[in-house]
């Protein structure tokens, strides 16, 4: 991280624990250099901030870790701490699991958009009315 900073002229960045989680989950496939292009990736998406955290990292790594981290911690007994309930075999509804996503999307995209409607609205690519019966949905609120 320090070497890839350098390169940006930037101080050395720090890295949250769910951003180094994430990294660690994902098969790297591509070996060094594909985490040598997430990592510069991410630093560039958070380059006026002084930590990295997973929203820094690319959509389709993100998608993986959570699918695979699901997948491993998927609950075996009805229900489970998220709320989601689940069917003999311990798996989630997809409506359920849906509803969970929808929710910590909104959580993330509220919080990156500085709970500014117009920023929001352009990040989630959907309408004023459609990101605002989203929010209703799930008793969130767009200022944070």
């Amino acid at each position: 991280m320090e070497k890839i900073c350098a390169q940006f002229g930037i101080r050395p960045k720090t890295m949250s624990d769910d951003f180094i989680d994430t990294l660690m989950v994902y098969d790297w496939k591509g070996n060094i250099r594909e985490l040598i292009s997430v990592l510069h990736a991410a630093v560039a998406g958070g380059l006026n901030e002084p930590r990295l955290n997973p929203h820094h990292l690319p959509v389709a790594l993100r998608i993986f870790s959570r699918k695979k981290t699901w997948e491993e911690q998927r609950p075996l007994e009805q229900g489970n701490e998220n709320g989601l309930g689940t069917d003999e075999t311990g798996f989630p509804s997809l409506k359920d699991f849906r509803l969970l996503n929808e929710s910590q999307y909104l959580d993330a995209l509220v919080g990156l958009s500085g709970g500014r409607i117009e920023k929001a609205c352009t990040m989630a690519g959907v309408s004023r009315s459609g990101l605002y019966h989203l929010l209703e949905k799930h008793n969130k609120k767009l200022n944070p």
